[in-house]
């Protein structure tokens, strides 16, 4: 978003300047808004596209480390899908499907549900 923009929003919303154009301030956020929703729109179909093949990595009875998650999983992970956004995934995105295993000191481990 252009500086001049929440210039003028920051004006017009403090009664300082009644003749700002806020057509052009809501088209300018609206696009602003529209660009957040598509990165994070393909932020998530990285996820999408990683989580069956990581479910079919882990296990109903033996826990796995993160790092062992990512070493079935092979090269089949999508392109630069480190173990940090795995981690991330099954803690934040499928830890319905997953169950977390803490062990201390030692790596957290996971198993399918």
């Amino acid at each position: 978003m252009k500086k001049s923009t929440i210039v003028a929003l920051n004006a017009y919303l403090n009664m300082n300047d009644t003749t700002i154009d806020i057509d052009a301030i809501k088209a300018e956020i609206a696009a602003e808004v529209g660009k957040m929703n598509e990165k994070s729109n393909a932020k998530m179909s990285v996820y999408e596209e990683a989580k069956p093949i990581v479910m079919n990595a882990l296990s109903y009875e033996t826990p796995m480390t993160v790092k062992d998650i990512v070493t079935a999983c092979g090269d089949t992970l999508p392109a630069d899908f480190t173990t940090h956004k795995v981690q991330y995934a099954l803690l934040r995105y499928w830890n319905t499907e997953v169950k977390k295993i803490d062990n201390g000191k030692n790596p957290n481990t996971y198993l399918k549900i």
